[in-house]
């Protein structure tokens, strides 16, 4: 079984964090407490993910942790980790 680390390495190989970077500056859309790089938004998503991994152990239930856009869950029952970055408005919904 993997542990944190392996999960959280498989699904940010994944994600395409300076697409994301690249979104947020284009909308202007900032942390109060961080400056946008790709290094915060990995170090965000891995703190929102490691947060769902340990709720799902502990409850041994499908978690989800979710801020500044990022979406993470952890189902224990197959040991799978899933992020993912939404932008969304009173309207619709975009996904990257």
């Amino acid at each position: 079984m993997k542990d944190f680390e392996q999960l959280f390495e498989q699904v940010a190989e994944q994600i395409d964090w300076s697409r994301i970077e690249k979104t947020m500056q284009l909308l202007g859309w900032t942390w109060v407490t961080k400056e946008v790089n790709i290094y915060s938004l990995i170090k965000t998503a891995k703190s929102l993910c490691k947060d769902a991994y340990y709720l799902g152990i502990e409850h041994n239930e499908m978690c989800e942790s979710s801020s500044g856009g990022f979406h993470a869950f952890y189902k224990p029952e197959y040991n799978e980790l899933s992020l993912y970055f939404a932008v969304e408005n009173g309207c619709s919904n975009y996904y990257e």
